[in-house]
């Protein structure tokens, strides 16, 4: 019960957080979503808000951004659902789903999608009483098309003290074959602040003297940690080069492995 209390925590405030005596709040997005050109996407966004019934904001004002790639910052933003407006490339593609007030669900919908768009968006929401500060998530969610070299994973993964773990690592329609990879490590949220490294080539398969392992390099990329330890309660993410291009996960977050007390 200990292990899912905590994985559940982190995992809803890896978005854009906000915190006000020690009370967070945050904006949920997933990495990506995958759809064909001229399809419609939804692309999720959830919130929360700490204590009761009575902190939440009587008005609300709902942002959409997008931007080439995390984090989202201060792009453009594309759609103002509060004033009902859209910039012009999206006139008549774009809607909200979800009931901010009831459910805490603020989704935008892409109808007809272009390789154009995007390809990273995020959401931004600004209450307007009660003292709550604005907030907006930094990963954002890419869309992704079929046939595209990509990385892809998870947000969170579960660990027990002591067990092995995998971290998965899923790449998508590589070009030649994987020649590289490499797995960064640390406490930042986003991947390229983090310090630590460890490589894997085509050329150089042996088996390292660590904790740390490939699954089955090149197949499957995903890390192992073997004897999970408190130590390793870090912020995991892997980059993947084929020939001459070099991918990781779009959001740039990675995965957050998680050791039970």
């Amino acid at each position: 019960m200990n292990l899912l209390f905590t994985f559940l925590l982190l995992w809803t405030c890896q978005g854009g957080i906000y915190s006000k005596e020690k009370k967070p709040y945050c904006t949920i997005q997933t990495g990506s979503v995958r759809g064909r050109e001229g399809d419609s996407v939804t692309i999720p966004c959830w919130f929360s808000y700490p204590g009761y019934q009575g902190n939440r904001p009587n008005n609300l004002r709902v942002y959409w951004r997008e931007a080439k790639e995390s984090p989202c910052g201060s792009n453009i933003i594309i759609y103002n659902h509060t004033e009902n407006w859209v910039h012009g490339s999206y006139t008549g593609r774009i809607s909200l789903e979800g009931n901010p007030k009831e459910q805490n669900v603020v989704s935008l919908r892409i109808q007809k999608i272009r390789r154009t768009d995007g390809p990273m968006f995020c959401c931004r929401l600004e209450p307007e009483d009660n003292g709550l500060e604005p907030l907006q998530s930094l990963q954002g969610t890419f869309i992704q098309f079929p046939g595209e070299f990509s990385v892809q994973q998870v947000d969170t993964v579960p660990a027990i003290e002591g067990e092995t773990t995998i971290i998965p690592c899923l790449v998508h329609s590589a070009p030649g074959g994987i020649r590289e990879v490499t797995w960064r490590w640390g406490d930042s949220p986003m991947c390229s602040d983090n310090p630590n490294t460890m490589k894997w080539t085509s050329d150089d398969r042996s088996e390292k003297p660590t904790e740390f392992s490939l699954v089955d390099f090149p197949r499957d990329v995903s890390l192992r940690i073997k004897g999970v330890a408190p130590s390793h309660r870090e912020h995991y993410c892997c980059e993947v080069r084929v020939r001459d291009k070099t991918k990781c996960p779009r959001h740039r977050a990675g995965s957050c492995s998680l050791c039970a007390q």
